[in-house]
């Protein structure tokens, strides 16, 4: 709840800045800079959650693997979703850097690279990273091992 109520904060202080900007200066690229920033934490956490929401709901059915190979199915089970969000947002912003012109190509490029970067966070390393820290609980320490003693 504070996450959000501190992102909420900083969306509402970015977007009051952005109303009262001087558009005759520089400073503007800054205050966009920001929105753009706020705008990508707000895209990669909203993957991340729904990647981790997929892996909630998997692990009732945790009984004949291990986490971690729960954790890639889940990645998998939700990767074209997050493919196909990311792209809707990434060929429009494509377009602002492209077609922009000066004022917004700050905003658009920030927005461009962290669309790329948070899309490849919440697959390639909040996952493994949820991954390695869930399995050094006692409880999937413990199914790992019985796992491995089922294999032999």
């Amino acid at each position: 709840v504070r996450v959000f109520s501190v992102f909420f904060f900083f969306k509402q202080k970015t977007a009051y800045e952005i109303y009262q900007c001087d558009w005759s200066s520089d400073v503007c690229s800054s205050d966009l800079t920001v929105a753009a920033f706020l705008t990508i934490l707000g895209y990669s956490l909203y993957d991340t959650i729904v990647i981790f929401d997929r892996v909630r709901e998997n692990t009732p059915g945790l009984k004949l693997r291990t986490y971690s190979a729960m954790v890639n199915d889940s990645v998998n089970q939700s990767l074209r979703r997050s493919i196909n969000t990311s792209m809707t947002s990434i060929i429009p912003v494509v377009s602002l850097l492209v077609f922009g012109g000066e004022t917004l190509s700050d905003f658009a490029f920030a927005l461009l690279v962290g669309l790329v970067s948070g899309a490849y966070s919440s697959l390639f390393i909040a996952s493994p990273v949820l991954a390695i820290w869930k399995e050094t609980e006692p409880k999937y320490v413990g199914l790992r091992k019985r796992l491995q003693k089922a294999d032999r």
